[in-house]
């Protein structure tokens, strides 16, 4: 009953942003898998890999609509492995920490997507595209 309650509390910090500034080391990893699975969980290995170096490189869930979906424990097991790997192995999209799926491409509404025109394109794995911010300062 208290894990539940732990994660309900951290549930909420995400929702709320309070947890936004933590670096990828700090991200714990079952809430880096269900994040990566509501976003990538029934693509491929090396798009889930993908997605999980550019999570490891965006430092935090702020942003990560993922987190909210509801996934099975299958899915958040081959996302573990994905988070595990893009530790260990040198990373698939660069420094990309920004990513949009063709769908969201397709069919967000155009504000919700705009930051992506002043963003770095990097690389398009599978079907998802991905990005990195710039510099504030430049």
């Amino acid at each position: 009953m208290n894990g539940l309650l732990v994660f309900s509390l951290v549930s909420l910090s995400l929702g709320a942003g309070l947890v936004g500034d933590a670096h990828a080391a700090e991200i714990p990893e079952a809430l880096a898998a269900r994040a990566l699975a509501g976003e990538a969980g029934g693509q491929g290995m090396a798009e889930l890999v993908a997605h999980a170096h550019a999570l490891r490189n965006r430092g935090h869930l702020g942003g990560v609509y993922g987190i909210r979906r509801a996934t099975g424990r299958e899915e958040q097991a081959r996302a573990l492995v994905a988070w595990r790997r893009a530790h260990a192995e040198p990373s698939t999209v660069g420094k990309a920490d920004h990513w949009l799926s063709d769908f969201d491409l397709k069919h967000s509404r155009p504000a919700l997507i705009a930051w992506r025109h002043r963003a770095i394109y990097k690389i398009k794995v599978g079907e998802t595209t991905f990005y990195q911010l710039k510099a504030k300062n430049g």
